[in-house]
């Protein structure tokens, strides 16, 4: 990924054009213009996904620092602490599973890596290798995860096939 960065100066991810800075006492930030594709540029949505993931992942909390003007509209600008790595360590994906289901989350569909948070209030996808870093200390970072509200309509869209599961949510009872 650094590597890329050294080359290119910013960096493209599926959702991110990223670059980095150093600030003055010395840290790194990886700076983010996200381009809202994930949440049809609906900004109260996508600011829902960052208030959840900050909750359930403080470590790797998005802050929001700025909005820029494009040629596809007003974006926001996004400050998140650099995790320092070892390139030579992924996260795989049963360390992933393990540590979701230890901090209370559910596996909806292990094939889309679907999950469904401890309140059931939202579900959220892409905690695959790109997405959980393991940092300089053996730890797992989650970045940029995708989350989403809970509701029939919202699920049917995004996950049709498991549009049934909908109801089983509701008649469980809820991890405590």
């Amino acid at each position: 990924f650094l590597k890329q960065w050294h080359r290119s100066g910013d960096i493209r991810g599926g959702e991110n054009r990223v670059y980095f800075e150093q600030d003055a006492e010395g840290l790194i930030w990886a700076i983010k213009m996200n381009e809202l594709i994930y949440h049809q540029n609906n900004m109260a949505d996508f600011a829902d996904r960052l208030i959840k993931s900050s909750e359930y992942f403080p470590d790797t909390t998005l802050e929001i620092i700025g909005m820029v003007t494009t040629p596809r509209g007003i974006k926001p600008l996004l400050r998140q602490a650099f995790v320092v790595t070892n390139p030579q360590v992924l996260a795989f994906p049963a360390q992933i599973r393990t540590a979701l289901e230890e901090r209370g989350f559910r596996l909806l569909d292990p094939d889309n890596e679907i999950w469904l948070s401890p309140d059931r209030a939202y579900y959220f996808s892409d905690p695959g290798q790109n997405n959980v870093l393991v940092d300089e200390h053996g730890e797992l970072a989650f970045i940029d995860v995708i989350f989403r509200t809970v509701t029939p309509e919202q699920f049917k869209q995004d996950y049709p096939k498991l549009a049934g599961l909908m109801f089983s949510l509701f008649i469980q009872p809820a991890a405590s």
